[in-house]
């Protein structure tokens, strides 16, 4: 399966490592997350399915495993000189989701664009935009409305940031 890079954070020094990290946590649908170590190490805990704990040592040269979506895991301990970097991956088809902090569209959207061409779209209830902008990165021509003005001023901004065009046309 192929996998991009949708988001990389800084570089952390032990202190630096965000407190959710030390804490059980997951990634969400379709994020998939890639802890590098630059120095030092890393004890990294995965959980498995019956609650099993799995403990890695991780340093420059034995890096943490890349993490599934939704899998638990978390950061057990650090060494004092440790400096790492998490990013976050998903697959090309998601990336502009996950860059515009949108849900994935609905499967429902998904299969009905394969069973149609491109045409006029209207998306009553749009709500942040997830399947308008689906469906306008399909070629669809694509009218968004909501009645929450808030919804259609976070489309307007996704728009703008990502230059819609006229060949992705999103009213």
């Amino acid at each position: 399966m192929e996998l991009v890079t949708y988001k990389t954070l800084p570089e952390w020094h032990l202190t630096a490592i965000p407190l959710a990290l030390l804490e059980r946590h997951n990634t969400k649908e379709g994020t998939y997350a890639q802890m590098r170590i630059l120095q030092g190490s890393m004890t990294f805990v995965l959980f498995k399915d019956d609650g099993e704990q799995v403990f890695l040592e991780c340093d420059s040269e034995n890096q943490p495993p890349l993490i599934q979506p939704q899998q638990w895991h978390k950061i057990d301990k650090a060494s004092d000189d440790v400096l790492c970097q998490l990013s976050f991956l998903c697959t090309p088809e998601d990336k502009f989701f996950k860059e515009n902090d949108l849900s994935l569209p609905h499967s429902e959207v998904r299969y009905m664009a394969t069973l149609t061409t491109p045409c006029k779209v209207l998306d009553l209830g749009a709500g942040r935009g997830r399947n308008s902008f689906y469906l306008a990165l399909q070629g669809y021509d694509v009218t968004a409305l909501d009645i929450n003005a808030a919804h259609i001023d976070a489309i307007e901004a996704v728009k703008a940031k990502n230059r819609f065009s006229d060949q992705k046309r999103l009213i």
